[in-house]
């Protein structure tokens, strides 16, 4: 069951969104949303570990079933939402025992277009720079990040350009770091986008819904793998917060 189907559940969770862990990260999003008003920007559910995240799982922009204006929208980017991209992301998660509380969900263009839902073939060079700038102050309240898992081409595609990012800064905006100083840091594992229509039979031969299938389990299993990792006492990136060197 996908538990955001229940009206009462999804409100629960969505009057939880200032909780202390993903405070920061939904004041954030309320401050993309005044910066693109007419753009539909869902918030981080609670279940997530928000600031305490050691994974982020990178997708390509907002579903449907984020956005409220839907019939069983939740407003947030949940695991729980009640569509098949979010529930197969909550199974391999619970095959690989990978906790939610461990991980956060974004998106590489973290809004539709400027109506309702937009036309992703008309992302303009202003897009990809603001979807970029709002990659990387996202990736700074991030102070635990060991693994990101870019779920598809768009995602790959997004990140390369944060690789690549340097910030112009603007008066009175926030100051936002380059990108390499969070790509730099972390473990990537790529993957395949976790819609069904990448694994339909009807539109994929069997030797692609197999090597799909089979890529997608392997990228899993990595990212699992690197979260369970023995940490090096000498790697100063594999201490938890509290750990000394020595």
């Amino acid at each position: 069951m996908q538990w955001c189907a229940d009206e009462s559940y999804a409100r629960d969770l969505l009057g939880r969104r200032y909780d202390p862990h993903v405070a920061p990260i939904n004041h954030f999003v309320d401050m993309l949303r005044r910066v693109h008003p007419d753009r539909f920007i869902p918030y981080v559910a609670p279940t997530f570990g928000g600031t305490n995240a050691r994974m982020l799982a990178l997708f390509q922009d907002p579903g449907p079933m984020t956005n409220p204006r839907n019939p069983r929208g939740s407003g947030m980017l949940c695991v729980e939402n009640a569509d098949e991209t979010a529930a197969r992301h909550k199974s391999f998660l619970a095959e690989y025992k990978i906790d939610t509380c461990d991980i956060l969900s974004w998106n590489a263009y973290p809004w539709y277009g400027s109506n309702l839902y937009g036309n992703k073939k008309d992302r303009t060079r202003a897009d990809e720079l603001a979807a970029t700038r709002a990659l990387s102050q996202l990736l700074s309240m991030l102070p635990n990040l060991e693994v990101v898992m870019l779920h598809g081409v768009i995602a790959k595609k997004a990140w390369a350009r944060l690789d690549e990012y340097t910030p112009v800064e603007v008066g009175g905006a926030p100051e936002v770091e380059p990108g390499w100083v969070h790509t730099s840091k972390v473990h990537l594992v790529h993957s395949w986008h976790l819609s069904p229509r990448v694994v339909d039979p009807e539109t994929k031969t069997p030797e692609q819904v197999e090597r799909f299938t089979r890529e997608l389990h392997e990228s899993f299993a990595d990212a699992a793998a690197h979260l369970r990792r023995d940490r090096d006492p000498w790697d100063p990136w594999s201490l938890s917060p509290d750990q000394p060197p020595f």
